[in-house]
């Protein structure tokens, strides 16, 4: 359970617990029992509420939700009887007296729906519902009736309200015709008590229905949650609930801690993280675990959970990891290891500490900062509850401050919860955590402290560069033309307004941890240059109506709030129909102001032109876009002329593109335009781009850099291919690149998180472009619950097709290989072997015991065209099964792997480690992946067959801004060379290819 610090502080619950007391005395009255307001207050309005009688006499309340709609309590509705409804205002008796055609009971909850005879005339008495959220844990409701004013009395004569406390919003229902398990509201007086006479009565929160109440068991008052009945009511009404008033829309979470972080103890490895995914995910847009660490079968298992690590070394990984992953909740269970090791004197303001650094590095989020389970051992228990008693101050101390940082009780884990050492927790541990982190999660989106970190919302410009080469950036020597001027001062633009607001201040993208303008966003179904945010909608060769065509898909998507214009430059060089390019261009803004309402429009004339016809043209056509601009501004379209300036020299040798001193004015003066307009409050606030719709629907096409010269940010020896594959898929998917046809180009496979299967054909690069990825078929079934995570792909057989192997934490390999007898599309992994297992002394021995956080890998780091079996410790070490292939003894057929051999030591600063061929010599190289994104590699040499040295050769890769946890080496072009991919959350590949020399490999590059 949470215990939420506010200023306001904990709220007192003695008047409920006096007035359980008064009924005992009393005497309860018998089921059923209706319930009523007690010790309440005269509501100041109606929120909907009708009286619901039984032969003409008050019997329950109702909520008014349709014009010809009431919904109660099933058990105000007897089977005999005639049940009617009087809609009026707060006094009783007074109002309209409808019949009702029909009862509709829910079929398993304590909730119906009455149709009215007649539909109310004003529905202003009426109440929206919402059924797309349950109130959050500790968050005040209110319930409005007609009940009598004390035990046995009649029905009030006016209208009464209580507030209540959310105590659980997925209760158990103590009477079972209430409903199943989970499907309650469980609450608490604060002020006003329901008792006998409203059932029925609306629970009221944010102006919105949100449960039905139902009745009272001993002190907790119970009420249907509309969530748990989600999509019934519309069903039988067509009443649709109103848009929900609050929605966490993305969370990216870091679980920061020790080893109740990591999960040690749970039977999945992977803690509360799991349950806490699935009982959140449901609720929000999209839900990312983030962090440098992966432990546990979960479809995302990131975490920043280190066993045996004390706050201080906490918070010296999270200086580096807050930053990296900008998470905007951050969950904090940390002090175990200090109180198990004796510390008690500065802990408190360590954790104090920590906290501060977080926030430090990660201004926006909401840090939820939990008390530690308990531990048998007396004397670190003693300590424990010790520190736990400093904790709730620690915390105060900050949201005093405006901080948003909370308080997580987890008084509800007993040493019950614990395993066998007396220190970790069980699984049912884990659920209570889950439980409580749930709760406080839902408490900070009450608060609104959740600020999503991929809300569209939170750009302050969503440009789109629109026209042909100029806005491509042809021949600008970093392939960004006019753009990357453009960010920045848009950028600059932004951060004035902040600070004259008072809302200034970075807000740094998720995607792309590089972008030094965070506050703006450039989009666009093309990407090309250097610069950290490279999309755009420039199409070179094209013509004003081919820009057009264009543009009618992706303004509509992408619902830019500026748009920058240059278009006509290839109807003036080709002198295509120059007498209505014009009318062409006005019918393009026309267009744009339809599809993107009041978004601005700044368009600018083509360049001059070293050729004197194409240069007339040109100055001819410039000509008469201002007074275009002129009339259609009188029209009501918001769009504005823009003189670049440009002159013939800042032409380039090509007589048709700009300098880059050129590009820099364009920039310039699209900057310049943009801070006019903002000053007479043209540009208006993005519009909410839904997350629904994927960013490839018009299309990806990525140029690279956009230059000649193939170099990338990864350095001279890595060919930067761009986006090569830009399909996006929920981010609870795996993705791997898996040779599937011996052509030795790694196919794309998404796993999702059942354990289904998809791939997409490599065809490898063609020219400058890539060929496009083509869908294949396959047939594999994985078995019931299965977990996507627990998928790993590789050659085991030796028979160069890819095997599908399914791990746990003991070793188990579910072994499933190609079979070449089958059809196409059922050949890959539908052949099953059985004793295929790894254990302690390879094939024989005991069951393996793997640390959650350890990774398991399949590689061929024996040169034998066989996959090994590796494990890859968090702090580098790398023990490997050598592969001896199938092996028959005693007729038994088994997969014959070696006793283990630890094949590398443990790193001095651990990082994320891969193995691949890097130099073609068919064995599996480790490669060290840098903290900001590069690589640098250890060779594998030896005999054939058998196991090898590493030796260092220093750096391959230069630092790319990349994360590290993105980053995979594959094969892509068949050279026999693994090559630098970066696959992102969603399954967008962006390609580096590896050009290192043969004679690379032999020195040491620091």
């Amino acid at each position: 359970m949470m215990r939420w610090v506010s200023r306001g502080g904990p709220v007192s619950r003695s008047l409920a617990i006096a007035l359980i007391a008064v009924l005992a005395v009393l005497g309860a009255p018998g089921a059923p029992s209706a319930r009523a307001v007690i010790n309440g207050e005269a509501a100041l309005a109606s929120w909907g509420q009708v009286e619901v009688l039984l032969d003409g006499s008050y019997r329950c309340t109702g909520s008014l939700i349709a014009p010809n709609w009431v919904i109660t309590a099933a058990h105000c509705v007897p089977a005999t009887g005639t049940i009617s409804v009087r809609v009026g205002g707060r006094v009783r008796g007074l109002g309209s007296h409808i019949a009702v055609r029909r009862n509709v009971p829910h079929p398993n909850t304590d909730v119906t729906l009455l149709e009215l005879d007649v539909a109310v005339g004003n529905f202003n008495r009426g109440i929206a519902y919402d059924d797309t959220r349950r109130p959050p844990v500790f968050q005040q409701v209110d319930i409005h009736g007609f009940g009598p004013t004390e035990p046995g009395g009649p029905p009030a004569l006016e209208l009464r309200t209580a507030r209540l406390d959310v105590e659980l919003n997925r209760a158990v229902p103590p009477m079972r015709d209430w409903g199943p398990d989970g499907a309650l509201l469980q609450m608490q007086g604060v002020r006003g008590t329901p008792l006998q006479g409203d059932s029925g009565a609306g629970v009221i929160r944010d102006g919105r229905l949100q449960g039905v109440y139902v009745g009272l068991h001993g002190p907790q008052q119970f009420a249907v949650a509309l969530q748990a009945i989600q999509g019934w009511i519309y069903q039988q009404t067509g009443v649709r609930p109103a848009e929900a008033t609050e929605r966490i829309d993305d969370l990216g979470v870091m679980p920061l801690g020790d080893v109740r972080i990591q999960g040690l103890g749970s039977s999945h490895g992977s803690g509360f993280r799991d349950e806490l995914r699935r009982r959140t995910i449901s609720e929000v847009h999209s839900f990312d675990f983030v962090g440098s660490q992966r432990s546990g079968q979960t479809p995302d298992p990131d975490h920043e959970g280190y066993p045996g690590a004390t706050i201080d070394e906490i918070a010296r990984r999270a200086d580096t990891v807050v930053p990296q992953y900008k998470p905007n909740v951050v969950l904090l269970n940390a002090g175990t290891t200090d109180m198990e090791r004796g510390g008690i004197a500065t802990t408190a303001a360590e954790l104090g500490s920590l906290i501060d650094q977080i926030i430090e590095d990660a201004p926006k989020a909401t840090v939820l900062v939990s008390t530690l389970a308990p531990a048998r051992d007396e004397a670190v228990q003693e300590r424990i509850a010790s520190f736990n008693k400093q904790i709730p101050s620690v915390v105060a101390q900050r949201a005093r401050a405006g901080k948003h940082v909370g308080l997580v009780d987890m008084s509800e884990i007993t040493t019950d919860d614990l395993t066998g050492d007396g220190l970790n927790l069980n699984d049912r541990g884990y659920s209570k955590m889950a439980e409580a982190f749930d709760a406080a999660i839902e408490m900070a989106s009450a608060e609104n402290w959740i600020v999503g970190p991929r809300d569209e919302q939170r750009y302050a410009y969503r440009a789109m560069p629109l026209g042909s080469s100029t806005t491509y950036g042809e021949k600008s020597s970093d392939g960004n033309g006019y753009r990357d001027v453009l960010d920045q001062g848009l950028q600059e633009l932004a951060e004035r307004k902040g600070g004259e607001t008072g809302e200034g201040g970075t807000r740094a993208k998720l995607m792309n941890d590089t972008d030094d303008t965070p506050q703006v966003d450039l989009v666009g179904s093309v990407r090309v240059g250097r610069m950290a945010d490279r999309d755009n909608e420039g199409w070179s060769g094209r013509k004003i109506h081919e820009i057009a065509d264009k543009a009618s898909c992706s303004v509509k998507l992408y619902k830019p709030n500026i748009i920058t214009l240059i278009a006509g430059g290839n109807d003036v060089n080709q002198n295509y129909q120059m007498d209505g390019a014009i009318g062409r261009l006005e019918s393009l803004i026309r267009q744009i102001s339809k599809d993107a309402e009041s978004t601005l429009v700044l368009v600018a004339g083509v360049q001059p032109y070293p050729d004197p016809a194409w240069n007339a043209r040109g100055r001819a056509f410039n000509a008469q876009i201002p007074g275009l601009v002129e009339r259609l501004g009188d029209e009501g379209v918001n769009v504005m002329y823009v003189d670049t300036g440009l002159q013939l020299s800042d032409i380039g040798p090509d007589a048709n593109h700009p300098t880059d001193q050129g590009y820099d004015k364009i920039g310039a003066a699209f900057v310049k335009a943009a801070n006019e307009a903002d000053a007479q409050g043209r540009i208006l606030d993005p519009v909410y781009q839904d997350s629904g719709e994927v960013s490839d629907a018009c299309g990806i096409t990525d140029g690279g850099t956009g230059t000649d010269d193939k170099s990338s940010k990864l350095g001279t020896n890595w060919e930067d291919r761009g986006v090569i594959q830009a399909k996006q898929f929920p981010s609870t998917d795996k993705f791997w690149m898996v040779d599937i046809n011996q052509d030795r180009k790694a196919e794309f496979v998404t796993v999702d998180k059942n354990q289904n299967f998809r791939f997409w054909w490599n065809g490898g690069p063609s020219g400058k472009a890539w060929v496009p990825f083509v869908e294949g078929q396959n047939s594999y079934k994985p078995r019931p619950g299965a977990v996507g995570n627990q998928l790993r792909f590789g050659d085991v057989d030796g028979d160069g097709f890819p095997d599908c192997m399914v791990v746990d934490l003991k070793g188990t390999i579910d072994l499933h290989t190609w079979k070449a007898d089958n059809p196409s599309g059922s050949r890959m992994c539908m052949e099953t072997r059985d004793n295929t297992h790894v254990y302690s002394n390879g094939s024989a021995g005991e069951r393996l015991n793997i640390d959650p956080a350890t990774k398991i890998r399949f590689a061929d780091v024996t040169g034998g065209g066989r996959d090994d079996y590796l494990l890859i410790k968090p702090d580098g070490t790398t023990t490997a099964w050598y592969n001896r292939g199938f092996a028959t003894e005693r007729q038994l057929t088994y997969l014959d792997w070696t006793p283990p051999q630890q094949i590398s030591g443990a790193l001095q600063n651990p990082r994320e480690i891969r193995y691949a061929d890097i130099n073609g010599d068919r064995r599996a190289d480790r490669i060290l992946i840098t903290l900001k994104g590069g690589a640098r590699a250890w060779i594998n040499e030896g005999p054939r067959g058998s196991g090898g040295t590493y030796r260092d050769i220093g750096k391959i890769a230069d630092d790319g801004d990349l994360p590290p946890k993105d980053i995979q080496f594959a094969d892509l072009d068949g050279d026999g060379k693994a090559d630098f991919l970066r696959i992102g959350w969603t399954g967008v590949a962006h390609a580096w290819l590896n050009k290192l020399p043969a004679d690379y490999f032999d020195t040491f590059h620091p």
